[in-house]
């Protein structure tokens, strides 16, 4: 099984932007949850890329635990749940002099992505929904518990 215990927690800006800035966020693999049948749903790319080729297709690939450890091995991948969450910190920080133009980049690009992931995931639930969406009980993700941030909140 993937080790999902990675310290993604630190909230503060600068631990968000040190961690942003030491990502690509449009090629970046997010966890988006796990299968009813316990199967990996991951955010990613899809086909090879090209240097900056910001419009390549990317989309949600389902990994079982094998293929999931062959891909990824050790890494620890961000869950879209932290990807938000960070995003969500910098946006309430864009004014923050903290803010650089890179940061800035990321936070857009971080925008248009989490809107890229919302159609992403709808054409997977169709695709994937034996019912129609509206029906609570066909929900084929389930989301990853993220730890408590330890600051009371």
């Amino acid at each position: 099984m993937a080790d999902l215990s990675c310290n993604f927690n630190d909230q503060s800006l600068i631990g968000v932007k040190n961690r942003i800035n030491g990502i690509d966020v449009l090629q970046e693999p997010l966890l988006m949850g796990r299968t009813v049948n316990g199967d990996y749903i991951v955010h990613e790319r899809l086909g090879p890329t090209m240097l900056f080729d910001y419009h390549s297709k990317d989309g949600v690939n389902v990994y079982s635990a094998d293929e999931f450890k062959d891909r990824y091995g050790d890494k620890c991948l961000m869950t879209y749940e932290q990807y938000k969450r960070d995003q969500h910190t910098l946006s309430d920080a864009r004014l923050d002099p903290l803010m650089d133009e890179l940061t800035r980049s990321q936070f857009l690009y971080m925008r248009d992505r989490i809107e890229e992931i919302g159609k992403d995931m709808q054409e997977f639930d169709q695709e994937n929904s034996p019912q129609p969406l509206s029906d609570p009980s066909t929900t084929v993700v389930k989301p990853l518990a993220i730890p408590s941030q330890g600051n009371g909140s």
